[in-house]
Parts: C-alpha cells; structure tokens; sequence
C-alpha cells in the first residue's frame, strides 16, 4: 500500500513496466499489523498505490466488488 514506493520509485524511477505481486498473504496482513481497520480498506490502498495481484489473501476476490460499488475505485 505505500503508494510512494510503488509509483515513484519502481514505477518512474526504475521504469519497471511489469505486474506488481504481493508477498504471501501480505495484503491481509496490513490489518494484523494494525495499519488499516479491515480487509475492505487494505484492498482499496494496495489497488491505488499500484499493487496488481493479490497472493493468496483473495481480498480482491472479494472486496474489490464491494469498492467499486461505492465509488471508492473506477
């Protein structure tokens, strides 16, 4: 989800054109760690910041729905 990260340095500064892939259930390991408030939001701010598919963790699978009908992604 650290959009700087994801954007700025490997997208424009290392010009890496690739799919970014999550580390093993990393997406869902952002509410263990106590950085967001539930699954719905981890989703949300790994897709934004760049993040291309989620291993293993099936957030995607099952909240990106949910996101877009809200209107907090296209």
């Amino acid at each position: 989800a650290n959009m700087w990260l994801l954007q700025e340095v490997l997208r424009k500064e290392w010009n890496f054109n690739g799919a970014v892939i999550s580390d093993w259930q990393n997406i869902a390991e952002m509410k263990a760690h106590g950085y967001v408030a539930d699954s719905l939001m981890a989703g949300e701010l790994a897709l934004k910041a760049g993040t291309d598919i989620d291993m293993m963790a099936e957030i995607y699978l099952r909240q990106v729905h949910k996101l877009v009908k809200e209107g907090r992604l296209p």
